[in-house]
């Protein structure tokens, strides 16, 4: 936090005293709050609070609510425990536990961490998310019957380790119950774009293995120390995740056991049935892959690597909390920053990996060790990506519609001629009545480019429409109509493309529908 901040009278909001603001986002604000009861009862919260200008929308109070009604019937301990859902003087709010700890998204920035992250740290990591995950895809009706929750917003910031060495998932304001009474608009998307397994882009139906795509990507994330599928634009995320290569995260950590990267890469498939069913499946995996080095990492290491690693950070938080236990607070009109607990999004980490380039590999030199496990030896040279379909572009059908458009508008005939330039210069060949140049045997050049076309290239009554002495001719037409110019000045932007071909609209690109992953016909 820097210098402490000036204190002030804490703000009451219902039974609760409102002691900082730790976090803004694009739905909700964050705030740590103080609760006391009778007798010296006192317990810290973290009170999540719907924007006020948003509460007017009854979508968003209703996925709020959703959030709540849901982590509610979720009680494990590696999922953030929700205590009470309210509404004090129209503002929405969540009660939630306190976490004293750091967001998984810190063990991925350099600046924060710098220390490469050991396998089985990262290993007991993604073991204990995994637990928190399959506790919540379990949950059931009072019928007995699955309710099917997808968290479907699975990322390096919603993952959280506290100082315990515990991991929690957060945040299942967009978890999704199959066959709920409230549903996600028809082609919407939700969640975090770089994090998206490839369904939910295309608006599939979803279901858990939807969350083991989204966790292999933070592992990925975790070991090569950057993003894998975000990328400067939303529309470039989207292709990086359908179709771009998948580099293999051995070839950048060494280090790494070669059954981990493996399965890593099964988590990370494109296709749904070649990954792991349930997201336990997948931690055991995990733990299987690390057992030549130690295995996964307990609770107590995670929990002494975060102190050591984070201290200075850990200090700004235990400031904080020493002021709430005390009856102090701080201004409300500034968040505190991300080192003051969870709820607060991290400055993301840059976008370092380019489509098309393996990144080079890391180095990596043992530290001393909190822990005594093996080092592995540098594995032999493995294939840089995994060998995954690209995802259909969808183009012919759209190609094989213009074409019938056109030659319902005018023909066979104009179909062909117009088909582009390369077309007009197979034409243009020596028959018995016209010459290489084009021209006719009888003179002139013809409009149909030395090939002669009754009742095309001629006018009425014969007469020749490019012939100054034949008589009068049809008038030409101009390029005076909006969509006749667009058409021109397209072909003039692009010489190279011939008329009817298609392109991808990066400048219409709309996040959340489902057809601009597609081809689509290039505006005429």
């Amino acid at each position: 936090m820097g210098s402490a901040p000036e204190l002030v009278e804490a703000q009451k909001f219902g039974k609760y005293s409102l002691v900082a603001k730790l976090a803004t986002g694009g739905m909700a604000e964050i705030f740590l709050a103080r609760l006391q009861g009778a007798a010296g009862f006192e317990k810290l919260v973290c009170v999540k609070r719907l924007l006020p200008h948003l509460a007017k929308d009854q979508s968003l109070v209703t996925m709020f609510m959703s959030e709540a009604r849901i982590a509610a019937q979720i009680s494990h301990h590696n999922v953030c425990s929700v205590f009470e859902l309210g509404e004090i003087d129209g503002k929405y709010f969540i009660a939630m536990e306190y976490l004293e700890g750091l967001p998984f998204s810190c063990f991925r920035r350099r600046d924060m961490y710098p220390g490469h992250p050991d396998p089985g740290l990262i290993a007991g990591l993604g073991l204990q998310a995994c637990e928190g995950l399959h506790h919540a895809h379990q949950l059931k009706r009072p019928d007995g019957t699955l309710m099917e929750v997808v968290h479907r917003d699975v990322s390096a910031n919603n993952l959280f380790a506290t100082v315990d060495g515990v991991v929690k998932v957060l945040d299942f304001g967009i978890a999704k119950v199959q066959d709920a009474s409230v549903r996600t608009s028809t082609g919407s998307v939700k969640g975090t774009y770089a994090y998206m397994a490839p369904e939910q882009l295309r608006g599939e139906r979803l279901d858990r293995r939807t969350d083991v795509f989204a966790l292999g990507t933070v592992l990925w994330e975790l070991f090569a120390r950057q993003h894998l599928f975000k990328r400067e634009t939303d529309f470039l995320t989207f292709q990086a995740i359908t179709s771009d290569p998948i580099p293999d995260v051995c070839e950048i950590r060494p280090d790494i056991p070669p059954e981990l990267g493996a399965v890593i890469a099964q988590a990370l498939s494109r296709d749904r049935e070649e990954r792991f069913m349930t997201t336990r499946a997948l931690g055991e995996a995990l733990s299987r892959s690390v057992a030549s080095i130690g295995g996964p990492w307990s609770a107590a290491q995670i929990s002494e690597e975060i102190v050591h690693s984070f201290e200075a950070r850990l200090d700004d938080q235990r400031r904080l909390i020493r002021t709430a236990r005390e009856g102090g607070a701080y201004n409300l009109d500034a968040d505190l920053g991300p080192s003051v607990g969870h709820g607060s999004e991290l400055t993301e980490t840059p976008v370092s990996h380019v489509s098309g380039q393996t990144p080079p590999p890391i180095s990596v030199t043992p530290s001393p060790a909190r822990r005594s496990a093996p080092m592995v030896a540098p594995q032999a040279p493995r294939s840089a990506t995994l060998q995954v379909p690209p995802a259909p572009a969808r183009r012919f059908p759209i190609v094989i519609v213009l074409v019938a458009l056109l030659a319902l508008a005018g023909g066979p005939g104009d179909v062909l001629r117009d088909a582009g330039a390369g077309h007009h210069h197979a034409t243009r060949r020596a028959t018995p009545d016209h010459d290489r140049t084009g021209h006719a045997a009888t003179g002139g050049p013809t409009r149909c480019g030395g090939r002669h076309r009754p009742g095309r290239c001629h006018g009425r009554r014969g007469r020749r429409r490019d012939d100054p002495d034949s008589g009068p001719r049809r008038r030409p037409r101009r390029a005076d109509t909006p969509r006749q110019a667009r058409t021109e000045a397209g072909q003039a932007h692009h010489p190279g493309r011939p008329q009817g071909t298609t392109r991808l609209h990066h400048d219409r690109f709309i996040p959340g529908l489902r057809g601009d992953l597609h081809r689509r016909p290039a505006l005429r």
